[in-house]
């Protein structure tokens, strides 16, 4: 079983000229959907290729004809020998069509294949011993003559038998009636049928099936010795030994050394798993896959992309619902503040600050801005007295006692603010006190 690659055909064909050849029908498939594609083309070949006599082979090409005279010639130019169940022989016992033997094998030993030599025949005996030994352990497990799978399609063919009519012509021979316009001889003798399914596979198929049990015999004793529990014990009979490693190895002094070959290293990453074809279905396992699905993306609510390679436009902020701005010629008036004392007094209180050289406050402020921010907020020139309330600061003009006006902190109606003293002569009445009581106590900042 091959997959038809260049040059194995006629290798094969030279090196073993009695053994049978069969090629891959899934690689056989490949090559003729890229002519021929549809479903239609891929049942009436698979139809072909399983069809076990002549007369049901010639019908299936019949139908492939009727499809396209082009696909039929490509199918005659391809030996039926090599690919259809019509043509096999049935020294084998093996009806087998793909090469799934080969591609299980080589995920086998997919661990091991890019190992050096030695380390790579070692993990590839390792697994076959243990194969081995694990086979020989089931066999002996087995309950019945037969193996399990061969007695499930056993009992699948006695199921069938039910709908098949067995009329005895003498001797082993039978004719067996399955349906109008079906109708088969068996041979229990030859262990031979004329559909071919049991000269092919060994395996009684349900016509034969039917004539055993008109015989009243049981259809085990009629299967293929291979398929049978004695076989498989044997099969696996022989173990392997096993070998002990290279560190117990006895040196060898009459041999060259055996060098290692010079390693060229391709380009590009190896391939260590098979190249599925473009229609194939991919099977992830447990993970999720998008395959199938329509991406939506949640920023513009479109299809076919995800929010990660949006590239367009959000919801309402498009260029056309957008109205472009345009500059005026006249700058915008900032916004006029109140004429209210408490936001005149910071530009009046630097103003008095800097006509007073001789403090030491008036070298550390910067000339005031034109027009304050209005979030600035000036601190009232008040005092705290001893009984927890505060008094507002009288003028230089006249004494502190009797234009003070003792209020709460939160208690000042804005209605007085209109009412109290110039912002100036507070400053004064303050530098003035602060000249007085230099001299008796410390200078404490207000």
């Amino acid at each position: 079983m091959s997959d038809r690659q260049k040059g194995l055909v006629d290798v094969l064909r030279e090196l073993f000229p009695h053994s049978n050849h069969r090629t891959c029908v899934r690689h056989l498939y490949n090559n003729f959907k890229k002519q021929h594609s549809g479903k239609a083309f891929k049942d009436g070949l698979w139809k072909a290729v399983r069809a076990t006599y002549d007369r049901e082979y010639e019908d299936a090409m019949s139908e492939v004809k009727s499809l396209s005279r082009d696909a039929y010639d490509w199918l005659s130019e391809k030996d039926p020998r090599n690919w259809s169940k019509a043509f096999f022989p049935t020294t084998t016992k093996c009806d087998m069509l793909l090469n799934n033997v080969c591609e299980s094998f080589n995920k086998f030993i997919l661990e091991t294949r890019t190992k050096p030599i030695i380390t790579m025949l070692e993990a590839i005996k390792t697994k076959i011993m243990q194969r081995i030994a694990k086979k020989s352990d089931e066999a002996d497990k087995w309950i019945g003559p037969l193996c399990p799978k061969i007695q499930k399609k056993l009992e699948t063919s006695m199921q069938m038998s039910a709908r098949c009519w067995a009329t005895n012509a003498g001797g082993n021979k039978y004719q067996v009636s399955y349906g109008p316009h079906s109708q088969h001889v068996v041979n229990l003798t030859e262990h031979t049928c004329s559909c071919r399914k049991w000269d092919l596979t060994g395996i009684p198929c349900h016509h034969a099936i039917s004539a055993i049990l008109m015989k009243e015999e049981r259809p085990e004793s009629y299967v293929d010795d291979c398929y049978k529990k004695i076989t498989q014990q044997a099969i696996y009979s022989h173990l392997m030994n096993p070998v002990r490693g290279p560190d117990q190895w006895a040196r060898q002094t009459y041999c060259e050394p055996i060098l290692p070959p010079t390693i060229r290293r391709p380009p590009g990453r190896p391939h260590k798993k098979r190249r599925k074809e473009a229609d194939e279905p991919i099977i992830h396992g447990v993970r999720v896959t998008k395959k199938g699905v329509t991406l939506s993306c949640s920023k513009c609510k479109k299809t076919g992309h995800n929010v990660r390679t949006c590239k367009g436009i959000v919801g309402g902020n498009s260029s056309s619902s957008r109205t472009p701005r345009t500059r005026s010629a006249h700058p915008q008036q900032a916004p006029t503040t109140s004429t209210t004392v408490p936001q005149q007094q910071p530009t009046t209180f630097v103003t008095v600050l800097q006509q007073q050289p001789t403090t030491s406050t008036s070298t550390r402020l910067q000339p005031p801005s034109r027009q304050p921010p209005p979030t600035i907020r000036p601190k009232l020139p008040i005092k705290r007295s001893s009984h927890g309330t505060w008094k507002q600061l009288a003028p230089a003009s006249s004494a502190p006692t009797q234009e003070a006006q003792t209020t709460t902190r939160t208690s000042v109606p804005a209605q007085q603010a209109s009412t109290q003293p110039p912002p100036i002569q507070v400053v004064r009445w303050m530098l003035n006190n602060s000249q007085e009581s230099s001299t008796t106590q410390p200078s404490r900042n207000l």
